[in-house]
C-alpha cells in the first residue's frame, strides 16, 4: 500500500532530489503537493503527471499553511546548498527548518521526513561513522554547520510539538539531474581542473539518486523510525576511481596535484579570492578513508542500494549525453 492515496508534501520540488522524490511519489499513487518557487513554471512535467503546485517561500512561514493543509507526511527536502550566497545558509538551513516543523505539527501532519546530510559530522575527525556519534554544529564548513544545527532544531521541535520526525543523512547524491556531483564533476575533469590530490586513495561515498529515493519513500511509512537519524551511502570508492569514471566519459585523464602543492593551493584559496572550491578542511576530507555504517537503514527501512556505482555511472553518462554535455 505504501503512500498510495496519501496526501504528502515535498518541499524543494523544483530541485534535483525533491523533483525525483515527487516524481516517484506521484507514480506510486500519492497525492503530492509540489512546494517551491514558481513550481508550475519550473516543473510542468510534474504538474502534468498529477502533482499539486503550491508556491511557497522557505523564508516566509506565512506561506506554509496552504502547503500543509490536509498533508499527512511532509518530506522536507529544500535547503541552501549554493556556496556563492552564504547569507542564505542560516535562514534556510536553520530557522526555516524549525519553523516548518512547528507548522507541520500545527497543521496536523503526522510525520516529517527531514533530508539532512552526512556533512553534519566533522569529516576529518575519524574514518568510521555511525549514527551514535555526535554531529558537529561548530565546524568551519557553512553548509555542514547549518545543516547540523537545523537537524538538531528539527528533532527538538518535533519532540516538543508531538510530530514524528526522521532525519535521513545522504552522502554524495549523484545521477541524472545532479548539478553538483554529476554535472559539476564532469566539468572539473573535462576542463582539466586538478581534482585528485596526492595518490587519490582517500575514500568518497557516492549515493545514486534512485537509491536515495527508495529510502525516503520507505521512511514515509516505516515503523520505529521516529526520532531516528539514518545514514545512506552506496559504499565507498577512492576519489581516483570516482573521477576516472568521468574521465572515461570525456576521454580525458583526471588531473592530479602532489599533496605539497595541493596544501599550498588550499591555503591560498582561504586567504585570496581565487574562486576555488577548496580549503584545508576539504582537502583533509579527500585524504580520509571515510566509511558510513548503513546497517540502521537496512534494519529500519529494509534498504540496500539497488543501483551500484558502475550502473549509476552508466546511467549518468547516458543522461549527460542526452542533455548535450557529452557530444
Amino acid at each position: 500500500m505504501g503512500l498510495n492515496g496519501t496526501r504528502v508534501a515535498v518541499t524543494g520540488a523544483t530541485g534535483f532530489v525533491g523533483g525525483a522524490l515527487a516524481e516517484r511519489l506521484i507514480a506510486d499513487g500519492a497525492q503530492v503537493v509540489l512546494a517551491g518557487r514558481r513550481v508550475a513554471e519550473r516543473v510542468p512535467q510534474l504538474v502534468s503527471a498529477g502533482g499539486i503546485p503550491i508556491d511557497f517561500d522557505l523564508t516566509d512561514p506565512t506561506s506554509f499553511g496552504q502547503m500543509l493543509e490536509g498533508v499527512e507526511v511532509l518530506f522536507h527536502v529544500a535547503a541552501w546548498v549554493d556556496t556563492t550566497s552564504e547569507s542564505l545558509a542560516e535562514p534556510l538551513n536553520v530557522h526555516a527548518v524549525e519553523a516548518i516543523v512547528k507548522a507541520a505539527a500545527t497543521a496536523g501532519v503526522t510525520r516529517v521526513v527531514h533530508v539532512s546530510t552526512v556533512a553534519v559530522y566533522d569529516l576529518t575527525a575519524r574514518q568510521e561513522y555511525d549514527e551514535t556519534l555526535p554531529i558537529c554544529i561548530d565546524q568551519p564548513d557553512v553548509y555542514g554547520s547549518t545543516k547540523a544545527r537545523g537537524e538538531e532544531l528539527a528533532f527538538a521541535t518535533a519532540l516538543a510539538s508531538g510530530v514524528e520526525l526522521t532525519a535521513i543523512r545522504p552522502a554524495m547524491v549523484y545521477g541524472p539531474g545532479s548539478p553538483g556531483w554529476t554535472v559539476g564533476m564532469y566539468k572539473l575533469v573535462s576542463s582539466g581542473t586538478p581534482c585528485i590530490f596526492g595518490a587519490g586513495d582517500g575514500l568518497c561515498y557516492p549515493l545514486y539518486i534512485d537509491n536515495l529515493i527508495d529510502a525516503l519513500v520507505a521512511a514515509g511509512t516505516a515503523e520505529g523510525v521516529n526520532g531516528e537519524a539514518i545514514h545512506l551511502a552506496d559504499g565507498s570508492a577512492t576519489w581516483r576511481a570516482w573521477f576516472e569514471h568521468f574521465g572515461q566519459m570525456c576521454g580525458r585523464q583526471p588531473r592530479s596535484l602532489p599533496m605539497p602543492v595541493a596544501r599550498l593551493v588550499a591555503f591560498a584559496a582561504e586567504k585570496l579570492p581565487l574562486g576555488l572550491p577548496l580549503n584545508r578542511m576539504r582537502l583533509a576530507i579527500t585524504q580520509n578513508r571515510l566509511r558510513f555504517d548503513t546497517t540502521k537503514a537496512e534494519r529500519l527501512l529494509g534498504w540496500t542500494p539497488a543501483v551500484d556505482l558502475e550502473e549509476g555511472m552508466r546511467r549518468s553518462e547516458a543522461w549527460l549525453r542526452s542533455i548535450g554535455r557529452i557530444r
